[in-house]
């Protein structure tokens, strides 16, 4: 076995094609891309009636190519 990261990034989605494009540059060899919602006390809630929901993007990577992340 190896130790690995899961790297998590949420986003608005007009920016998920340059940091796709930056994860693979930084060493990422995939990442998983889903919408994103929710509740916090510092940002309020961002539900289904708001438009635009966030992105979630995950990645898998060893301990090197976390912290070029």
């Amino acid at each position: 076995t190896h130790p690995i990261n899961l790297v998590t990034i949420v986003t608005e989605p007009a920016l998920e094609q340059r940091l796709a494009a930056e994860l693979r540059e930084l060493g990422a060899t995939g990442f998983t891309v889903v919408e994103a919602r929710g509740e916090g006390t510092r940002h309020g809630s961002r539900g289904l009636d708001v438009p635009g929901t966030n992105v979630r993007i995950e990645t898998l990577v060893p301990d090197e190519v976390a912290r070029r992340i």
